[in-house]
């Protein structure tokens, strides 16, 4: 290449992504000099566009990806905003800046970012509203709604798409006292629902000191009269998606007091949303961007000194754009910078970064089969990287077919003959990120010179070529060899065999098989799955290179099959054989021969004696009741599991989400409902895997479930079914001298409600003994007596929306429940529970009765009408009732009274019956 030439290119570059539209327009015009060097720096964060008032505080920021580290430098309107410090505020981290602007005024702001190897800029167009026209969209005027809606229907056509973003929300400072105004609008096809969170509760029209304003379908403006500090989002849903955009907005304590100081932390770093009156400028310690020399002859002007190196998988590595950022435009500029890999290796030494490639591969390479392969890839990177190679989306290991030798920051890839085709890539990886390269190699398929050796080797030096390295055969006298040899083929069919074939009487059966392959293909023949054989009327002939012939004197119909094979695979061929058969001799092939009778062998039954499994026997556990693989719930929805096992001894139940164990504490609860049987709560589920593993000594069994939330739903916040926040334990130890105990639960319901206390299923009332505090949503037990061993409390809450129960049992001593029948009338020692079943499911329910009570007879009802035997199963001490086809007009209140001869005992519920299309089940 001659050293006056030049390239000249212009890029506009149009990328719509899933919520907005991304525009990157590139110049180059510069003297190449070498395909190795550094590149300018990469956007991770860019300027967006805002709509805001005139008497504001704005703060941008952008993030780049950059090796030296960015110099940054602020324009508003082309003017460097360095020259009014009093309006302006710019603040820098490694590769982070952010400009905070007073009283910002209407028209482009823009940031550079510069490096060694070139300059990258992007802009952002801020709109001001000033007061008369912020006052018009406040009051709703029909006069300016009717211009905003014609301005709208004047906008290009729309395509049916998801909301995009135009104008988001922005990063702001608001002085103590003063009200907060975010007015943000998207681009739709078609009406746009807004839903704003802050700190991640939702902000409905009714909460206290916010007014909402839709000037138009497709904007939004929220009035905040006492904004917190914290962030702001807002999501935006039509027919066909939803997009999202989130900014943080602090209140100022004081003037001295510096804010959006969590700006300037690298964007995978960035911590969780402010809480109210964070600060956060004594805990960040802000290092200072040191300037790096640059080249005298560095041009600044939009040019770049050489064309991209870089590989498209590396440039997607290393820069991944939000997928809700606004309109961006930037304009990336290299200069005339020249470095080698022993400068990149000193000036980074020290520094921690991130892989960077000091080579690169050519994007398609052709090979010969036969000959093996070899690749090379060497990175800068601190700490050293880890670099893995895979082909088509596979990792690449040591093994007979491939050789991988590593060293530090370098790897070279050795593949054997034959060479696969496909997508080589490699990745190197270290704890400051990842970058890959890859390159396409394909077989040659056509007669070439015979190559001894291709070597694919991409290295440091300045003077090496990138390209690959072939070595030809030499004869004696050194010269090329002008001989050519065939390449490795698969077998394939030759012509146009015949499929069907008839054979008259008394003739042979001919058929030939040719293919083209190479290596010479294996030919066999099969009929009718059976391999041939040459003899006793058959011959297998061949007739020259990869042709075979078949010759059966007296064939028979059937299946014929030729497979021919070789090492690079097989190809197969098959026809059908039909054979002509004289009349005569066919009826007698079809006479049926006469059969000499002979004897029927007599069976004689035995019986069997019966075979008693035992069911006492130890097994593994293996869950048999568990829950749906996939759940969606809404926002601060509860969610409940509920799994049962069978295990002999009693499994042990482990709970995980996205495997992190699960311990109860105040929004989660697990209980263990009953043998083998365990349950957990989740008051404020969130995304992710929940899985339950029931365990003993001879094994464990495990069930998983997806929960998705539906953010962009809220929660029906004025019909929350009555769940407990504090239950009962399962069994309450208390020592023998115990005169007085006090029990607490505690109910969250959108509704108060009342509570009952049982002892052994006697309602108890404030005297002596026992004394009941109870409020809207909490209930106090005092007992001052001393509490017989194995008594059994139990607590009821009842509202409008369901009845909820809790039980423990008291003992004074780990001694177990007595079996013997006494004088105590019945009692329930499992009661009914409120729930909730699908339309046309089974209604089923059980109780239990304690067995220190004569046996018992049960009656059940439903809406006060007696339910028929048919769906009533009972025991002495236990009663189960199944009423199939479940419908809405069954809804209401289920009874049962176990009596006997010492009294009776009454437990109830309210279920109700719901459509599966139109609604969630709950079940607590």
């Amino acid at each position: 290449m001659s050293p006056g030439r030049t390239l000249e290119e212009t890029h506009l570059i149009k990328c719509e992504g899933a919520q907005d539209l991304f525009y990157t327009e590139e110049h180059w015009t510069s003297e190449i000099k070498s395909f190795v060097s550094f590149t300018p720096p990469k956007f991770i964060q860019v300027i967006k566009a805002y709509r805001v008032a005139s008497t504001d505080r704005l703060t941008l920021v952008v993030e780049v990806s950059s090796e030296p580290p960015a110099l940054f430098e602020w324009f508003c309107n082309d003017k460097p905003v360095a020259l009014n410090r009093q309006k302006f505020q710019v603040r820098h981290n490694l590769n982070v800046t952010t400009l905070t602007v007073e009283n910002p005024a209407q028209g482009f702001y823009s940031c550079s970012a510069r490096n060694p190897a070139g300059i990258s800029k992007s802009y952002g167009y801020i709109t001001v509203i000033d007061d008369q026209i912020r006052r018009k969209l406040l009051t709703s005027s029909d006069e300016f709604l009717a211009e905003s809606e014609t301005t709208t229907q004047n906008q290009q056509h729309i395509l049916q798409r998801p909301p995009k973003f135009i104008s988001q929300v922005p990063h702001l400072t608001l002085k103590p006292g003063a009200e907060g105004i975010v007015d943000v609008e998207v681009e739709s096809s078609s009406n746009v629902k807004f839903i704003w969170y802050v700190n991640g509760r939702r902000i409905l029209p009714t909460t206290a000191n916010v007014e909402f304003y839709d000037p138009s379908n497709t904007r939004s403006i929220v009035l905040f009269k006492i904004p917190e500090s914290g962030q702001y989002t807002v999501v935006a849903q039509n027919e066909y998606g939803i997009a999202k955009s989130s900014a943080f907005i602090e209140v100022e304590k004081d003037s001295t007091n510096e804010t959006h100081l969590h700006l300037l932390q690298h964007q995978q770093q960035r911590s969780a949303p402010l809480p109210t009156g964070a600060n956060i400028s004594s805990s960040v310690t802000l290092p200072k961007t040191k300037p790096f020399p640059t080249q005298p002859n560095a041009a600044t002007q939009r040019s770049s000194s050489l064309p991209r190196t870089g590989s498209p998988e590396a440039d997607k590595e290393k820069v991944k754009p939000k997928s809700y950022e606004t309109e961006t435009f930037a304009t990336i500029s290299e200069t005339s910078t020249y470095l080698t890999a022993r400068g990149r290796r000193s000036t980074s030494r020290f520094t921690p970064q991130p892989p960077a490639f000091i080579n690169q591969l050519p994007s398609e390479i052709t090979v010969n089969p036969n000959e093996k392969l070899t690749l090379i890839a060497e990175v800068v990177a601190a700490p050293p990287a880890e670099i893995k190679w895979n082909v088509n989306g596979f990792e690449i290991r040591k093994s007979k077919n491939y050789t991988l030798e590593n060293e530090q920051n370098k790897s070279k890839l050795i593949v054997h003959s034959p060479v696969k085709q496909g997508r080589y890539s490699c990745q190197a990886r270290n704890d400051m990120g990842a970058i890959t390269i890859g390159t396409t190699v394909h077989t040659a398929t056509v007669n070439l010179p015979v190559f001894t050796e291709t070597a694919i080797v991409a290295t440091s030096d300045v003077e090496e070529s990138d390209d690959s390295v072939a070595t030809i055969k030499m004869n004696d006298s050194g010269n090329e060899t002008d001989g050519a040899t065939i390449f490795p083929q698969k077998p394939v069919i030759l012509g146009d065999p015949p499929m069907e074939v008839m054979i008259p009487e008394g003739e042979a059966l001919i058929l030939e098989f040719k293919v083209a392959a190479y290596p010479e293909a294996k030919i066999q023949w099969y009929q009718n799955n059976f391999e041939l054989k040459t003899g006793d009327g058959i011959s297998i002939d061949r007739i020259g290179s990869n042709i075979s012939r078949l010759t059966i004197s007296s064939p028979s119909e059937g299946l014929f099959r030729a497979t021919a094979t070789n090492n690079l695979g097989q190809t197969i061929y098959e026809c059908r054989v039909f054979t002509e058969i004289d009349p005569v001799k066919e009826r007698v092939i079809f006479t049926r021969k006469s059969l000499s009778k002979s004897p029927q062998p007599i069976y004689k039954l035995r019986r069997r004696g019966s075979l008693n499994q035992r069911s006492d026997l130890p097994k593994p556990p293996k869950i048999v009741t568990g829950f749906a693989p996939t759940h969606r719930v809404k926002v601060n929805e509860p969610l409940v599991l509920d799994v049962e096992a069978e295990a002999i001894p009693e499994a042990d139940f482990q709970w995980r989400v996205n495997n992190f164990e699960i311990k109860p504490n105040k929004s989660i609860k697990i209980e263990k409902v009953d043998e083998n049987r365990s349950r957990i709560v989740f008051l404020q589920p969130i995304e992710g895997r929940y899985d339950v593993v029931a365990t003993n000594y001879l094994g464990k069994d495990n069930l998983s479930t997806k929960v998705i939330v539906d953010y962009a739903y809220g929660t029906d916040e004025n019909n929350q079914f009555p769940i407990f926040l504090d239950a009962l334990p399962l069994t309450t130890i208390l020592a023998s001298d115990t005169m007085e105990h006090v029990m607490v639960v505690v109910v969250r319901t959108s509704e108060p409600g009342s509570f009952r206390w049982f002892a052994d299923g006697n309602e108890l009332y404030g005297n002596a003994n026992h004394e009941i505090i109870s409020e809207s949503l909490k209930s106090t037990l005092i007992i001052r007596s001393v509490v017989p061993n194995d008594t059994e409390y139990a607590v009821e809450f009842t509202n409008s929306l369901g009845i909820i129960h809790s039980k423990t049992t008291v003992m004074t001593s780990p001694k177990s429940r007595p079996k013997t029948p006494t004088d105590k009338p019945p009692r329930f020692i499992e009661l009914l529970s409120s729930t909730a079943i699908a339309k046309g499911d089974i209604l089923e329910a059980r109780v239990t009765v304690g067995e220190d009570t004569e046996p018992c007879e049960f009656e059940w009802s439903l809406q006060g009408v007696k339910v028929k035997p048919e769906f009533v199963m009972s025991s002495t001490f236990e009663s189960i009732i199944r009423i199939p086809n479940a419908s809405k007009d069954m809804s209401g209140l289920l009874r049962v009274i176990a009596k006997n001869k010492l009294g009776q005992a009454e437990s109830s519920m309210h279920f109700i019956v719901v459509d599966v299309k139109n609604a969630k089940i709950k079940a607590f």
